[in-house]
Order: structure tokens, then sequence, then C-alpha cells
């Protein structure tokens, strides 16, 4: 492609132009190609390569200073290779993030696990309460239900107390209420099947 008209696309494109847009992609989609040879990022398909190298030209194209020393076409290949590098550094983070949550039992012991599955099924239970409360017909006074979202959120009694304005004796009564309602609800659920 020529200078003058090269810049003539690059004026076009940059106003908008999808035809001159993809007029000068089919000219600089070689360098794509050429970088994926380059460069391996994990999970990444032909349409992902074609994606970053449309984002790089359109990048390219807005900032490109027509009239410097450097080419284009070397200005478009740098532009494209700083999104590779920073996707490579992106993927690496990911690594660096889920190596740093290993554990080994070796080394942490089976005390670590046996603590971990006691909160998954501490999860669990929740979970379960919570569609318990969903699907049924328990009917909690504004109080109630707000003193049981916070018990259910791990929130301390004191705190939610403190937040509602209540003395922490009131919260309790509150939260009692509220259970013995719960399990009442629950009892019958269980009755019913």
């Amino acid at each position: 492609m020529e200078k003058v008209e090269l810049h003539g696309w690059l004026k076009k494109a940059k106003l908008g132009d999808e035809e001159a847009f993809e007029t000068l992609f089919t000219a600089y989609k070689g360098v794509v190609q050429a970088m994926k040879q380059v460069y391996y990022i994990r999970l990444f398909d032909e349409e992902d390569w074609l994606q970053e190298g449309r984002l790089a030209l359109q990048d390219a194209i807005e900032s490109y200073e027509y009239g410097s020393h450097v080419t284009f076409g070397l200005y478009f290949k740098q532009v494209l290779k700083n999104r590779i590098l920073c996707e490579l550094r992106k993927q690496e983070a990911k690594k660096r993030r889920s190596e740093k949550n290993v554990v080994s039992v070796e080394s942490d012991g089976l005390e670590y696990f046996t603590q971990n599955l006691v909160y998954s099924e501490q999860i669990e239970e929740k979970l379960m309460i919570r569609e318990a409360i969903e699907n049924s017909t328990i009917e909690f006074s504004l109080i109630e239900a707000k003193i049981f979202q916070a018990y259910i959120n791990n929130i301390e009694l004191t705190e939610a107390a403190k937040e509602m304005g209540l003395k922490r004796s009131q919260a309790e009564s509150a939260l009692n209420r509220a259970k013995r309602k719960l399990k009442k609800e629950l009892s019958y659920q269980e009755e019913l099947l």
C-alpha cells in the first residue's frame, strides 16, 4: 500500500469508515498471523486473535501520527505486541494467584482440611436455611427479619442491634423468635415429606 493511499485509508478509518477499517485490517492481517506464531495465549482461538488484531488496529489508527519516522505497519505491530504482552501478563497473574491458593496436605496437615470441610458444611446449612425461608410462609416481623438476616450473614448481634437502634437484649429476643418460627416451619415441612 502506497503512502498516499495509506494516508487516505487512515483518515477515513479514523472518522469511522468501516470499509476503510476492513481494508486496513486485510492489508495488515499478516502481522496478526505472524504474532500468533510467536506468542501462545492460553484459550485463544483464531477469532480471539483476530479480535485482538482489530482492537490493536483501532488503537493504532487513533494514535498514529502521520509523518512520523515510523511506518504505520511497524507502529501497528508494536501496538499489537503491547496488547499481547498485556494479555500474557494477565494470564500469568491469574496463574500465580491460583498457585498462591494451593494447599498441601503434607505441609498443612489434615486439620486444615477438616476445618475447611466444616466451613463448607456451614455454607451448605446457610443455603438450606435461606431456601427454606424463601419457600415458606413464615411471617417474621420487620425486626425479626433484619436481625435474622444479619445472623445468616455472620454480622455480630451487637453490631446489628446498634445499627437498628435496639438494645442487645431486644435483638437476642428477636433472633430467638425468628429461630423458633423457622424451627416450627422446618419441622412442619419435614412432616409433609
